[in-house]
């Protein structure tokens, strides 16, 4: 496997991420995306274990571009999640 290769992978995974969080609309549907690409199984998980294919400058520059995905997919998931009541706010109506 190439560096270039991994990281096509990578920009793959968050363009379908990208496609799929957009028509979410309930939390199901969230934490289906959240397993799909987040979860200890899911598509970053599974990239990021090839990593360790690499050389060391190869897995620096793959490491770098999954980590920069990971981070925008954690963003999106937080920012996507249906914003219920807070615990704080049940316990001022008493």
């Amino acid at each position: 496997m190439t560096t270039r290769t991994l990281i096509d992978e990578l920009q793959s995974a968050a363009q379908q991420a990208q496609a799929k969080i957009a028509s979410v609309q309930d939390a199901a549907a969230l934490e289906a995306w959240r397993v799909e690409f987040l979860g200890r199984r899911g598509r970053l998980s599974q990239l990021m274990q090839r990593l360790g294919s690499l050389s060391p400058e190869e897995r620096r520059v793959a490491g770098a571009e999954a980590n920069r995905v990971t981070n925008w997919m954690k963003v999106e998931y937080s920012n996507t999640v249906p914003m219920g009541p807070s615990k704080d706010s049940s316990e001022d109506a008493s």
